[in-house]
């Protein structure tokens, strides 16, 4: 026999022994064993439950929530017979306060006269006491106890209560009809019922006996139902009893692994004979065992394993089995005992695909059969031993999946019959059924592992989905969403751990639409498939530590707001509390993308006004006692003790300090309640006046004092700054007394202040609202569902008679400007607020409307409020005509909206270490965020009388000196000009030029106008200084002959009369210049013609004037050209031809002249070509002049000299003979 699942056998058997339920207890439940008669409980030792499903110091009595024994409200507790196998351990402990406690269960109330109760709610459909009792040797079992109504508020639901026994710890129970409460509570008070019953004889000597006092989750509000002075006894039974087999493993019915141990436990040690027991199987046949003696229990260990799928009976023969005590007779059980169970398959069997089980719509087509499956763990959230507040259970998925798109792969199983892990291969034996339709294994009788270190690839996933069957189809696998994911909703973050993604931020419905019933239904739907919850595994309330999405635990340092980002969310996709919803595997990617704002984003005006939620800050204590209201029998709201009242106090006055408003409009603050001696009214405003004056000032901050307003246990409130607005007259209330259509039996009575502007004496009318919530139904005004929920003609009327106030001269004389603002508990489309807009003549686009101001300055998108994963806004500012022209800008500061309610001041339900997720900052000071609103109006501008001065000739930009206190664009207008210079406006900004060359006093007057107001005329007084002007050079224009001198007089001026001197700035380029005072003298360069000029500027002594340039044209001369005298050498007897050398600079033609020709030989010249020939044997110095004519002038005359050199001669000697 496997030796592991042999130890798990013994170790069953032990646990059986120890609590005999069929339940394997935790250590918190270590001393719920059945208990001797005669047993008693009332309750008066507060000790005995100290923390949370904790049992362990209560002998003999367990509390569970009941969750799988039904799931219809205000069934009918007798008819719940079935086993609650296993059951959720459940206790609230610590409890002080029945009218308040709301989440149902079983609950422990510290009261004067302690008890712990019962109530349906949430999972809690069947909750019960679960007593357990040996009757051995009695009889005659009397069973008394009664049912104290706790609760004295207006709940007043039908508490049924049922009694229910059974003997062992398997099968069904039976009802008691004897013992049947129909109600056990009464609305607005507290009744006791005592009940009494004497059991079945069945009951009677038995080593276990079950009793279950039970109710259900009734219509309407639970009441709490304690169960107090438990009282069990019951008569000796005469001589001995006979011996009894009290439980087997497995029981009647049950399952058990092919090579499985069988334990029998007998209700007193015995002594067993040979053959006392047969165990006969369909397929196998008959087995033998090997027997362990752990008197009274008996371990089996057959001979052979069964075969998987057969079934079994045990038979315990009575003649066999004596018992061990010496008091007889009897000796023998009185008769035989069989119970029969079913063998269970092994790893490796045929079995039930996953997919076959979970099938193709949204339930399993299996439900009630009992299958075996086997896949890998995904998920585990169990040991071996049941834990409160974990799933007790695991996730498995297909280890091969099949091609049907349409089913899921993952399944729950409900057990921790064996501790598995992530990554075992497991078989699973159970019954297939839906728990609150997610599909499951329940009943589980096997759980085998069959190997370990698996692992399965997430299927990924994206939404939106196109239907929910998108989602059922994933169901129990482990998924993955890649996609940038938006944090919607966390308002059960803090109670059980989740947090609802979507795919966008979503708005609420009539946020922006106009109600419609198709539209609404539609806009959920899209809602729900673009979206998915995100849990943390857990079921325990108000887990600790709170897990972040990203998987790290969240802390003040490691937090997120509504609006931040996660992806790559990675898990299971489980189905509970009718949502979807990924039970995280490991940490997602997360983004902050909505950062805390630290201080409202608001344009600044003259005035600031505020609305503010305070949700229910109240002075008075909450202790329970219903001492609140004007009447003074309400239940208190708010903080539950001092410490709880000290965390809001410090946060709401953050935000009203980060507001720093002029006038705040505070809803949901304590009405006032009578007053006790030395008690003044309005205290609880009063309180938070005093707290902002400690920070501020005392005397910054007043209240508008009202005392008690209406019937409710809240009212609103004013707060001013009397340094900047003064309260003109007394408050007005709107009650049902001043119009009917008015319901302030359901509406708040709307308080209102006429205010006067200390600065500019305008009145305006602030009237603050709370209006009928949408939560709970009005008479003849249900929800419609179209979007606008509970009770919307009740606020529409209230809206029709708010404006037809406003507009009441009896009310509100002689004041143009209101203001609406609070809590309407209406979206911007709704019926009410376009009420509202109308105004008091019913008629759109008139000067009576209301201007929806959050809607005019930040956009059909604006929010200050989360509701089911949706946002928009209750809290309005709506002003009429006049005063919407003096808004300057309306926001939210996002403080609380935005923000897990985790971190706000209570402590009711926290654990310790969710207490110190708390700092005394601004941030989830309330549920709503607050409406900041900036006011101007209007002041006429001022313009101040300047004095300026400028140079001589110097234009001067003179901006203004105005003002405007709001800050209203503004225009300038000049009304009498200045007498020596001109100006031009340019916005505020005058230029003046003086006159040419003026210097003395000069000025001119102006008034500045806002658009509709003036200011007063001013003057701007001028002054010219006197400068030295610098002088003037002019550019000039001269002419002269080619190679002719000039001389030029500079053209320049002083207006001064300075004394001038010139100089060459820079000078010609064909000629040159010098100069001599303002003379200069230009001659250009010899033969140049052409232009020509020179720079110059001129100095008074002081400062340079401009450069002026001086432009001269040279005219052209006609130049006689120039002949050149050269020499030529030839030898004698020869002749030599050349040119005659002449040149003219203007390059003209030219003609040559012989002035006298050469005397020792002939020329021959054409043009310029001559030849020249001596005279016969001569030699020696010859010459010729010349000239050369351009055509008009003869040029010099040029001598060409001819050098004539001689032959060699040979003289001969002569001989004389």
């Amino acid at each position: 026999m496997n030796s592991e699942f042999k130890w798990l056998i013994i170790l069953i058997a032990v646990v059986m022994v120890a609590g005999p339920l069929g339940i394997t207890f935790s250590k918190a439940e270590a001393n719920s064993t059945a208990q001797p008669l005669p047993f008693s409980q009332d309750w008066s030792d507060t000790g005995l439950i100290s923390t949370n499903d904790d049992w362990s110091g209560v002998l003999g009595i367990m509390g569970y929530r009941g969750d799988n024994l039904t799931s219809t409200i205000g069934t009918d507790p007798q008819t719940i017979l079935q086993p609650d196998d296993p059951g959720v351990v459940d206790v609230n402990a610590n409890q002080t306060n029945p009218n308040t406690f709301t989440t149902g269960g079983v609950t422990e109330f510290e009261l004067t006269d302690p008890v712990v109760a019962l109530a349906g709610s949430g999972t809690a459909d069947a909750p019960y006491l679960l007593i357990l009792i040996n009757t051995t040797g009695m009889t005659t079992i009397q069973v008394s106890y009664d049912l104290r109504d706790l609760e004295t508020g207006g709940d007043d639901a039908i508490q049924q209560v049922a009694l229910h026994y059974r003997v062992g710890n398997s099968g069904n129970f039976t009802n008691i009809p004897e013992a049947y409460v129909a109600d056990a509570t009464i609305g607005n008070d507290v009744k006791t019922t005592h009940v009494s019953v004497t059991l079945p004889s069945a009951c009677d000597n038995a080593a276990l006996v079950q009793l279950r006092i039970m109710t259900t989750n009734a219509v309407g509000s639970d009441e709490w139902v304690g169960v107090d002075n438990i009282s069990i006894t019951g008569t000796p039974a005469a001589g001995d009893t006979a011996p009894t087999v009290v439980s087997t493993v497995p029981a009647d019915g049950g399952t058990l692994a092919k090579d499985g141990d069988i334990v029998i436990t007998f209700s007193e040690p015995v002594t067993v004979a040979e053959g006392w027991f047969d165990i006969i199987c369909t397929d196998s046949g008959t087995h033998t065992a090997d027997v362990t003696d752990d008197d009274p229990v008996y371990t089996l260990d057959p001979d052979t394993d069964f075969t998987g799928g057969e079934s079994c009976t045990v038979t315990v023969y009575a003649a066999k089995v004596t018992d061990d005590d010496t008091e007889d007779p009897p000796d023998n059980m009185a008769s035989d005992y069989s119970f029969t169970f079913n063998v269970a398959y092994g790893c490796g069997d045929p079995y039930t695909a996953i997919s076959a089980i979970q099938g193709e719509g949204m339930s399993t087509p299996l439900s009630g059969q009992v299958v075996s499956t086997e896949g890998i763990v995904v998920a585990d959230y169990q040991t071996n031993e049941y834990v409160s507040g974990t799933r007790n259970g695991f996730f498995m998925q297909s280890i091969t999946p099949d091609a049907d798109p349409n089913t899921s792969e993952g399944l729950f199983v409900y057990s921790y019959l064996v501790d598995v892990a992530v990554g075992d291969h497991v078989r699973v034996t159970g019954t297939a059924s839906e728990y609150y339709d997610l599909t499951q294994l329940s009943s589980v009788s096997q759980i085998q592992v069959c190997s370990s270190g698996n692992s399965v690839t997430p299927t990924s996933f994206e939404l939106p989905a196109t239907s929910l069957l998108d989602f059922e189809r994933l169901e129990g696998m482990l998924v993955t969403i890649p996609q940038d994911l938006v944090i919607s909703e966390y308002y059960n973050f803090d109670r059980y751990g989740e947090i609802v993604l979507t795919t966008e931020r979503f708005m609420t419905f009539t946020a922006v639409n106009e109600p419609s019933v198709d539209g609404f239904a539609a806009w959920q739907e899209a809602f729900k498939l673009n979206s998915i919850t995100l849990d943390d595994g857990r079921e325990s309330q108000n887990p600790d530590p709170a897990i972040h999405p990203n998987g790290e635990e969240f802390t003040l340092e490691n937090r997120f707001r509504g609006g931040d980002l996660v992806s790559d969310v990675t898990g299971v996709m489980d189905y509970e509390f009718s949502k979807y919803r990924i039970q995280p595997t490991q940490g997602a990617n997360y983004t902050e993308a909505n950062p805390r704002p630290e201080t409202p984003e608001l344009a600044p005006g003259f005035l600031k006004v505020a609305s503010f939620n305070v949700l229910n800050y109240f002075t008075t204590i909450d202790t329970g006692a219903w001492i609140c209201g004007p009447s003074g029998d309400m239940e208190c709201r708010g903080a539950d003790t001092a410490e709880e009242l000290t965390r809001q106090r410090a946060k709401i006055l953050a935000a009203l300090s980060g507001i720093d408003a002029d006038i705040f409009g505070i809803i949901e603050i304590e009405n006032d309640r009578p007053l006790g001696e030395g008690e003044s009214p309005d205290y609880a405003v009063a309180d938070l006046v005093a707290g902002l004056n400690d920070t501020f000032g005392e005397g910054t901050f007043a209240y508008i004092a009202t005392g008690a307003i209406g019937t409710d246990a809240i009212k609103q409130a004013i707060i001013y700054k009397p340094a900047a607005v003064t309260p003109v007259g007394e408050f007005q209330l709107l009650t049902t007394a001043v119009d009917p259509r008015f319901i302030d039996t359901l509406n708040r009575p709307v308080l209102a202040q006429v205010f006067e502007d200390n600065f500019t004496g305008e009145t305006f009318v602030v009237a603050v609202n709370h209006l009928k919530s949408k939560g709970s139904a009005c008479p003849d005004d249900p929800d419609l569902l179209d979007g606008q929920g509970n009770c919307n003609l009740t606020r529409k009327n209230a809206a029709l008679a708010l404006v037809d106030w406003l507009a009441n001269t009896e009310y509100f004389p002689d004041v143009e400007n209101a203001l609406i603002i609070g809590d309407l508990n209406s979206y911007d489309h709704e019926d009410p607020i376009d009420m509202i807009k109308l105004g008091a003549d019913d008629i759109a686009d008139t000067p009576d409307d209301f201007h929806d101001m959050m809607a005019e300055f930040r956009g059909e998108y604006a929010y200050g409020y989360v509701y089911d994963g949706q946002i928009g806004y209750l809290d309005y500012a709506l002003a009429n005509a006049s005063l919407a022209e003096r808004i300057v800008d309306v926001n939210f500061w996002h403080i609380n909206a935005d923000e897990p309610d985790i971190l706000n001041y209570d402590m009711d339900f926290k654990q310790d270490a969710q207490d110190e997720l708390y700092a005394p900052d601004a941030y989830r000071s309330s549920d709503h965020d607050p409406v900041v609103i900036s006011i101007s109006f209007n002041a006429a501008p001022v313009a101040e009388d300047m004095e300026v001065s400028t140079p001589e000739d110097t234009a001067l930009d003179i901006t203004l000196d105005v003002s405007d206190a709001n800050d209203d664009p503004l225009t300038a207008e000049i009304v009498t000009g200045p007498m020596h210079g001109a100006y031009e406006i340019d916005g505020l900004v005058v230029t003046y030029t003086p006159d040419a060359d003026y210097n003395g006093p000069d000025s001119f007057t102006y008034k500045v106008s806002d658009g509709e107001l003036e200011s007063d005329t001013a003057t701007v007084s001028i002054t010219v200084t006197p400068v030295n002007d610098a002088p003037v050079a002019n550019d000039m224009t001269e002419t002269t002959a080619e190679d002719t001198a000039k001389t030029i007089t500079l053209d320049a001026t002083d207006i001064d009369g300075d004394a001038l001197t010139a100089e060459i700035f820079s000078g010609p380029m064909h000629g040159q210049v010098s100069v001599s005072g303002l003379i200069v003298t230009y001659t250009p360069d010899a033969n140049y013609n052409g232009p020509d000029s020179f720079t110059y500027k001129v100095n008074d002594g002081q400062v340079y004037s401009n450069i002026a340039t001086v432009t001269i044209t040279v005219t052209p001369v006609n130049d006689a050209p120039v002949a050149v005298s050269f020499e030529v050498e030839l030898q004698e007897n020869s002749s030599v031809t050349f040119d005659l050398l002449a040149y003219d600079v203007e390059d003209d033609p030219l003609t040559y002249n012989l002035v006298s020709g050469p005397a020792r030989g002939t020329l021959n010249c054409a043009g310029v070509n001559c030849t020249y020939t001596p005279n016969p044997h001569w030699f020696g110095m010859d010459s010729f002049i010349f000239t050369a004519n351009d055509g008009l002038l003869d040029s010099n005359e040029a001598t060409v000299t001819l050098n004539v050199i001689p032959l060699p001669r040979i003289y001969l000697p002569i001989i004389f003979r």
